[in-house]
């Protein structure tokens, strides 16, 4: 990965996507997540997805490991955080692909700051940031005072069969899709470099 946020439209064919899709269902009902926001790890290498994902992956990334493989089932909007600290040692980014949402727009939101563990508010500096009334409305569940830590970089709307990832070190969240819908639900994969390679 060249940039530090990537986006693909149609990375998977519509069989690849029904399979993942099926994958992903097929977890969440032997796992029930409850009422809160859960995820489902499951054995990347040993897995159907791995078969489908891997070599097209390998194309566009650089030589990365695997190192956290779930479904991800989302109820109430994620706040700003990073994905930097998940005991690996050389992280890597993170990949989306989005699985199953309502029919109006969702979003991944990633910021331009950095953050390396759950203390990131107290090494931010305030900015004076002019968010516009659409960002506003997407990030309607994050306070003004952490909005005034950070900045935007990318809004990343979710299609199915599309491909989301981000430098695991980059601040982002999801936008205030409760406005629009109840629940949406991705694969996602958390990946370290390959030291091997």
């Amino acid at each position: 990965m060249i940039k530090d946020t990537v986006e693909i439209d149609n990375f998977l064919e519509e069989t690849e996507f029904k399979i993942i899709q099926k994958f992903s269902e097929k977890l969440i009902r032997e796992n029930p997540l409850g009422t809160r926001n859960g995820t489902v790890g499951f054995p990347y290498e040993k897995s159907l997805v791995q078969k489908i994902l891997h070599e097209k992956l390998s194309k566009i990334l650089m030589p990365f490991k695997v190192h956290r493989s779930m479904i991800l089932n989302e109820i109430d909007p994620w706040a700003i955080h990073t994905d930097w600290h998940k005991d690996d040692a050389d992280p890597y980014c993170a990949v989306l692909f989005p699985v199953s949402f309502s029919n109006k727009p969702v979003h991944t939101i990633v910021f331009n700051e950095k953050a390396y563990d759950d203390d990131w508010k107290s090494t931010q500096e305030p900015k004076n940031h002019d968010w516009s009334d659409h960002e506003l409305r997407l990030l309607s569940h994050i306070s003004e005072p952490t909005l005034q830590l950070v900045t935007m970089k990318k809004i990343m709307k979710w299609e199915q069969k599309k491909l989301i990832a981000w430098n695991r070190d980059l601040l982002h969240c999801s936008d205030n899709f409760t406005n629009e819908t109840k629940t949406k639900t991705a694969l996602v994969l958390f990946l370290s470099f390959d030291e091997k390679v």
